[in-house]
């Protein structure tokens, strides 16, 4: 799963969802100060539980 791309399909204050190989997990961003939107690419950064860590990518 590290270094795998996603794509952010929902963002609330409550929650983050990407899509990861027709999959849909619940995430949490790498650094709490970034902001992003759905439709934005993003990297796995890490694995916590069921919850996927992740970096928005350009």
């Amino acid at each position: 799963m590290i270094n795998r791309r996603c794509v952010v399909k929902l963002v609330t204050p409550e929650r983050i969802e990407v899509l990861l190989d027709s999959q849909v997990w619940a995430a949490e961003l790498f650094d709490k100060n970034e902001k992003i939107a759905p439709g934005d690419k993003a990297v796995v950064k890490d694995v916590s539980g069921l919850k996927l860590i992740i970096k928005k990518v350009e």
